[in-house]
């Protein structure tokens, strides 16, 4: 080959080198972004992951999205990817969409997409930022999403269910006349009841009873149905015992009324009824349910009796 052939093809050669450069795409010169909505969610609710790449002009890049990381607290539904331009000149931008639903109460962090550049193959994937979603620990009845196991048997009635509670406060009723007289007809000289000491603060039976549970390791032995009836029992008496308006056998959505009637603040009515209804479908409706979050739930019986504890109970103690 004569000297100048040689020479044209290697400026052939640089030049197609060079175009081929300049179409290349780093992960730095991309913007990129993503979220999802509601950014507040139910637990089992469903929400839209949304991301976004928007490509430099006449760069020579053609994004795949790869499958989006599997985790147990996560569940992915179809990928929804679209492409179209932005603005005339200003290159394209590629979007993903995506239901998604968390099993994880809290903060739950949401790894971002990965997606790969096929016209360079064999280069790194390039990852979208993570986003959080902040996981309610509340599925409403209406949920068409929920996927509830069926109940597998029924439960014993507890106690205040079966109490014929007419007849008894009847009775009481006609027992605390008769005693109003008696103490009517004692003319004797320092006459009356003396005050029961000794009785135990509700706050230190609630606490004391939740240490006891504890000690069971109910959740560690997969017994959750067993150790959601006992926290139930536990805040219920604690409930019953500190409120004037509360009654055994009231509904939860009933003592929850009664609370914001006796000035509970809104927050802790709400957390509540949070509580109650979660183990409720733990115990009727054996929803799947961890270690962690049973003894999560422990915690916050014991900050709620806490914060309830009436003036002057450890001073006492």
């Amino acid at each position: 080959m004569s000297r100048p052939s040689c020479l044209r093809l290697v400026l052939a050669l640089a030049v197609g080198l060079a175009g081929a450069m300049a179409g290349r795409v780093t992960a730095a010169e991309l913007n990129v972004g993503a979220s999802v909505t509601p950014a507040f969610a139910r637990i089992g609710e469903a929400v839209t992951y949304t991301a976004f790449v928007e490509l430099p002009p006449g760069a020579l890049m053609r994004p795949k999205w790869l499958p989006p990381d599997s985790a147990e607290a996560l569940t992915w539904g179809a990928l929804r990817p679209a492409r179209r331009p932005t603005r005339e000149g200003l290159g394209d931008t590629l979007f993903i969409e995506a239901r998604l639903q968390a099993f994880q109460l809290g903060s739950v962090l949401v790894p971002g997409m990965a997606f790969i550049d096929e016209a360079r193959p064999g280069s790194p994937p390039m990852r979208l930022p993570a986003v959080r979603l902040t996981v309610l620990p509340l599925i409403p009845a209406s949920d068409s999403t929920a996927d509830l196991k069926p109940v597998r048997g029924p439960l014993k009635a507890p106690w205040w269910e079966v109490v014929p509670w007419l007849i008894v406060i009847a009775v009481g009723l006609v027992a605390g006349v008769i005693g109003w007289g008696i103490m009517r007809l004692s003319r004797r000289p320092g006459a009356g009841i003396a005050a029961v000491q000794g009785a135990q603060d509700p706050s230190d039976a609630a606490l004391k009873r939740l240490a006891e549970l504890r000690a069971r390791r109910l959740p560690e032995a997969g017994e959750f149905g067993a150790h959601a009836l006992e926290l139930t029992v536990i805040l219920r008496r604690f409930l019953e015992a500190t409120s004037v308006r509360l009654r055994p056998g009231f509904t939860t959505t009933e003592m929850t009324r009664q609370l914001q009637d006796e000035s509970v603040p809104a927050q802790e009515a709400t957390l509540l009824l949070n509580l109650l209804r979660v183990w409720d479908r733990v115990k009727f409706a054996r929803a799947p349910f961890t270690i962690d979050e049973a003894h999560r739930s422990e915690s916050a019986v014991e900050e709620f009796v806490g914060r309830i504890q009436r003036p002057g109970s450890r001073e006492a103690a």
